[in-house]
Parts: C-alpha cells; sequence; structure tokens
C-alpha cells in the first residue's frame, strides 16, 4: 500500500492519480507513455489493475487506491521486471520539497514483494488443500454407545491393503474388464470414464478415495453403484463375496460418500435429445493435438492462429489456470494452460496459439503442439461425458478419442467470467 512521507534524499516522480498527488522514486521510473491499451485477463491478483503491451512486451499494471484508465503510463523496473502506474497526469521530477513531503508515496518495491508472496501463499494454499477424511464415514465412532447389530446384506470388495463393506442394493452389476477412456479431472481419486451400457460413467479408485493410496493401482474389478441420485465405477482390487448379515455400521455409506464427491445427476428426462423434426447440421471443430491428447474446438469461437510467440507471467498467475500473457504486436492474449485445465503435461509451450473469441467474455487463447485439421461431427457421434466433467463432450476420430471443448465452458472453468468486465 501506499505509505506517505518519502525520503528527503531521493528523487521522485510526481503525478496526479484522480484529486491525489502520488510519487514514485525516479530511479524506478524508465519512461512515461499515453496510456495503451489495457485488458484483464482472469483470476488477475487483487494487486494487478490490468496488464498492457509496450513494443511487444506484457507489463502488468500495479494497482493504486484511486481506480480508472488514466491518460498516461508510468513504466518502473523491480527486480529486472517491468511494471507500470496509471497516471491522469505527470507533474514533474521534484526533490525534498513540501509537496513530495505531502504526497502519497508509492513503494514500488514493497507492491510488488507484497503480490509475491500472495501468490507463493495461493499456491500454498492450494497444494495443501483438505482432501477430506472420507474414510472417516464407515469408521465406528469410539463415543457412541454400542448398538444392537442389525441385519444388512452387503458384498465385499477389497483394495491392496484394505477391504470395505459395499450396500447390495446400490450396486447395479460386477464385471472384470470396462473399456477405460481417460478424462481431465483434478480430483486425485478419478481414474478416468467407462462404458456401462452405451453411457460414460466416471471410476473411482476406492483405494484413493477412502484409503488415501494412489489412484493408478491397478484394477482386477469393477464395481457399478448407485446412490442418492449419483451412479459411478468404483476400480478395486477384487470383489471377495457377500456378507448376508453385516453390520450395517460397518457398510459405507454411499448415499454421504458419492454426495461429497459427485453432483447430482440430472433426471433421465432432462438429458434426454429432442425429437428432430429435421435432419439436423453438421458442426466444425478446429482440431489440435495437446501433449498427445486430441483436442477439438467449435469453428465459431476460432478467431485466429499465432505462430508461437513467448509467455510472460505476472505475480499471482503462478496458482491460476493461466500459463501466461502472449503478445501478438500490439495484441495482448492470456493463454490458458491446457495442461493445468485438463490434467495433460508437456515439455514446452506448443508451436502455435489458438485464439478463441466470446461474445461475453472477450479472448484468450491455449497452446497447441500440432494443428490437425478441420473436421465435421454430427451431434449424434458426441458422446456426453460424466456428470461433473470439465469437458463437453467426447467423440472417436480416425480410432483417437477426442475431448471436445467449448469455449466458454472452458472461459467459466477459468474464472474468465469474473474479470471480462
Amino acid at each position: 500500500m501506499p505509505e506517505p512521507g518519502p525520503q528527503a534524499a531521493r528523487s521522485d516522480v510526481l503525478f496526479m492519480r484522480g484529486d491525489r498527488i502520488y510519487a514514485v522514486a525516479a530511479e524506478r521510473v524508465a519512461k512515461v507513455v499515453a496510456m495503451p491499451p489495457v485488458i484483464f485477463p482472469p483470476l488477475l491478483p487483487d494487486g494487478i489493475d490490468g496488464v498492457a503491451a509496450i513494443a511487444g512486451k506484457v507489463v502488468p499494471i500495479l494497482a493504486l487506491p484511486e481506480r480508472g484508465e488514466g491518460r498516461e503510463l508510468i513504466l518502473v523496473t523491480c527486480g529486472g521486471e517491468d511494471y507500470g502506474l496509471r497516471a491522469d497526469r505527470v507533474l514533474r521530477l521534484a526533490d525534498a520539497t513540501a509537496e513530495v513531503s505531502a504526497a502519497e508515496y508509492v513503494d514500488v518495491d514493497a507492491l510488488v514483494a507484497s503480490l509475491r508472496a500472495a501468490a507463493a501463499a495461493g499456491a500454498a494454499s492450494v497444494a495443501q488443500r483438505d482432501e477430506g477424511p472420507l474414510s472417516e464415514l464407515i469408521e465406528d465412532s469410539a463415543d457412541a454407545a454400542p448398538a444392537a447389530p442389525l441385519q444388512s446384506a452387503a458384498i465385499i470388495v477389497e483394495t491392496a491393503d484394505a477391504s470395505y463393506l459395499l450396500p447390495l442394493d446400490c450396486v447395479i452389476e460386477l464385471c472384470g474388464s470396462l473399456a477405460i477412456v481417460p478424462l481431465p479431472d483434478s480430483r486425485p481419486f478419478l481414474t478416468g470414464a467407462g462404458f456401462h451400457r452405451d453411457e460414460l460413467l466416471p471410476i473411482v479408485s476406492l483405494a484413493a478415495l477412502l484409503g488415501g493410496t494412489a489412484a493408478n493401482e491397478p484394477a482386477g474389478a469393477f464395481v457399478i453403484v448407485t446412490a442418492a441420485g449419483r451412479r459411478c465405477i468404483f476400480a478395486v482390487k477384487r470383489v471377495a463375496g457377500i456378507a448376508r448379515d453385516a453390520n450395517p455400521e460397518q457398510i459405507v455409506d454411499l448415499a454421504a460418500l458419492l454426495a461429497n464427491i459427485l453432483p447430482e445427476e440430472a433426471p433421465a428426462e432432462a438429458t434426454k435429445p429432442p425429437v428432430a423434426t429435421e435432419v439436423q447440421a453438421a458442426r466444425r471443430y478446429l482440431l489440435i493435438e495437446h501433449a498427445a491428447q486430441a483436442c477439438a474446438f467449435p469453428l465459431e469461437y476460432v478467431a485466429h492462429i499465432h505462430a508461437r510467440s513467448p509467455l510472460v507471467g505476472v505475480p499471482g498467475m503462478a496458482a491460476t489456470l493461466l500459463a501466461g500473457i502472449a503478445a501478438t504486436g500490439d495484441q495482448i492474449l492470456p493463454v490458458l494452460d491446457l495442461g493445468k485445465a485438463f490434467g495433460l503435461t508437456r515439455a514446452e509451450i506448443g508451436g502455435s496459439l489458438v485464439e478463441l473469441k466470446l461474445p461475453q467474455a472477450g479472448t484468450f487463447a491455449v497452446a497447441a503442439d500440432r494443428i490437425l485439421g478441420i473436421v465435421a461431427l454430427m451431434p449424434d457421434a458426441l458422446m456426453r461425458p460424466p456428470e461433473g466433467s470439465a469437458i463437453s463432450a467426447l467423440a472417436r476420430i480416425d480410432a483417437r478419442t477426442v475431448w471436445v471443448l467449448e469455449p466458454p465452458m472452458m472461459a467459466e472453468h477459468a474464472g474468465w467470467g469474473r474479470h471480462a468486465a
């Protein structure tokens, strides 16, 4: 935050913001330019008041208490990085005077340090988020009085290091193998999706969910269950048998368990496609490859394909879904990190940037390793992913599983809408 009282031995640049006079150390000022176009990428930290492109370089603008567009931009340096300060009018260079003493001093070093500290704290809070001790759902309470055992049927399933009782009346089907489709999801217990009677359901590693172990444990059996309006497929090591007289207190409460991890499914009538009264037209998509995964974007959202451009980050973006900001001439584009958003990994930014334009939320870009071409898909060729998935649909093209990504849904997932204004 700005602090009053600059040091007497220092020269300062005085500038106006609203009805306030500010001072910034002259040694920090590189130059003053007319205010360029400013954009607000998604999930900017509170201390950043937009970003601008200066001579092909992305410059984050430091926020001051007085807001507004400003007529001039003061470029300042800190730690070898460039930042901007909005000014309605730059007054002059001054030494210690009464006017300087009355101005509010902008400590650029302190502002940047505060941003970096907030970014580090935000990243740490994401890394240390509470996964929730879901195993407590099946543990007996030490303080509760013992209840009389009740008779109930359950199936016995085993993981690598534990066994669990699942209520038999919630089990739809057991199977030894499934066609598994990889799906982007940040939840550690979800390992993908599987086909059950021509419908995709999320596959949940029971060992990772209840035991906290790695989700990549090989599955020897799959249990399709339903409870509280939610369905999923549990991946387990094996199904050991059926217990006809299990104590209900030792049976996993699937209704509570699934309510914690999955959204409620829409009624069947709501998900059925409308009866077609005429032939539906195919929709065209731009097909790209990112980290060996094929992705398709509706062509009506694709504004331009740019050559690879260096990305610049600003403090606070490390814990977001942004890969950085790209400058293409005088245009600046926030680049959504598909790796962070959908669990893909790659060594470096791809060879192209695909610019996607939304009517209400502005423009952003995604990196593509390869542009594969343009394809036309009929609506009935798209498969609906499980509830809660970050992708819009799945398709099969030349024996490849393709993720169909709708830019409005991607922008919402990245938090773009909160900063579009």
